[in-house]
């Protein structure tokens, strides 16, 4: 069992320094940010076994390279569960996970019902987004989220899509 790490790589320099049993082995810094955060906020079980592309790939190997890519989408289907890194925050990402944690807080205290069908559902969901959210311009808040970088990658499709478990980090 093993949790993978789904990320943007981000600008080559700098770099910054990590250790692998002892090593010391260079990642970019959108990377080491990432692994810092989650050393932090992680559970314990997670840090057993962790695959990231740009250490259990020798990037130097073009045969190695061109051996894992057909087998992404069986890596991160196969993880336990999948972090989805969206960078470091700033004030207004703490405002977008503040808005969406008064959402799901919103949600639990208005018991939604789990045989509500999907007609119910909508109409739930939409009257729960107008009670929040009225005095927001649409869906201006959530500009800082979805402009990330990470969101401009192919890959993510199948990182997020084949996995089991996603859990979105930005710290």
């Amino acid at each position: 069992a093993y949790t993978a790490v789904s990320y943007a790589w981000g600008n080559d320099r700098p770099r910054e320094l990590i250790y692998l049993d002892g090593r010391a082995f260079q990642v970019r810094r959108n990377l080491w940010s990432c692994l810092y955060y989650l050393s932090l906020h992680a559970e314990h079980e997670a840090w057993k076994h962790i695959w990231v592309d740009a250490i259990c790939i020798n990037q130097n190997d073009l045969d190695e390279k061109s051996e894992q890519v057909p087998i992404m989408g069986e890596i991160y289907s196969r993880a336990t569960k999948v972090y989805a890194w969206l960078g470091e925050a700033d004030r207004q990402m703490n405002c977008v996970f503040d808005a969406l944690q008064e959402f799901r807080d919103r949600k639990r205290e208005a018991k939604f019902a789990t045989h509500f069908d999907a007609a119910e559902q909508l109409s739930f969901y939409r009257q729960l987004f107008r009670d929040i959210y009225q005095d927001k311009a649409e869906f201006n808040w959530l500009r800082p989220l979805y402009v990330r970088p990470y969101w401009r990658r192919v890959w993510i499709v199948q990182e997020l899509v084949l996995a089991k478990v996603v859990v979105v980090c930005c710290g």
